[in-house]
């Protein structure tokens, strides 16, 4: 691989590490608030998980980074840049909002409410993220 394009890949992937942080934040921060909030008794004590947050971030930040190296990995020049993210998008989505919806469900006492906005948060994060790794990954020509 071209120094070039490693420096786009890495590029690409901070920009989407960013992107899935914010989409988290909103998702989970804003969105879900008033459902975390009804099942408080199941979460960490808000001044524990505070003192936890910079795990989450780096974890969210190094998920972004890879979703766009392995997106850039994956990527063919002679295809459309945005059916190739949606398609991305689509495939992550279909392996991760399952597995993470469910799995958690079985795991933690939460409501099939939860579960249910859990699965539709992480399947739409997953798309919109595919296709904005369509946008800001340019390879080298």
């Amino acid at each position: 691989m071209n120094p070039m394009n490693l420096k786009r890949r890495l590029a690409a992937g901070i920009f989407l590490g960013l992107a899935f942080v914010a989409l988290e934040f909103f998702v989970h921060g804003l969105l879900l608030s008033g459902v975390y909030k009804e099942t408080a008794s199941v979460w960490r004590p808000a001044a524990e998980m505070k003192g936890l947050f910079g795990f989450m971030l780096a974890g969210e930040f190094l998920f972004g980074i890879f979703f766009g190296i392995v997106y850039a990995q994956g990527y063919e020049p002679r295809r459309g840049a945005l059916g190739q993210g949606l398609r991305y998008g689509l495939i992550m989505a279909s392996m991760l909002a399952p597995i993470n919806s469910l799995g958690w469900y079985v795991i933690l006492p939460i409501p099939q409410r939860l579960c249910f906005l859990w699965f539709v948060a992480g399947f739409s994060e997953m798309v919109i993220l595919g296709v904005a790794a369509s946008f800001v990954y340019k390879p080298a020509e």
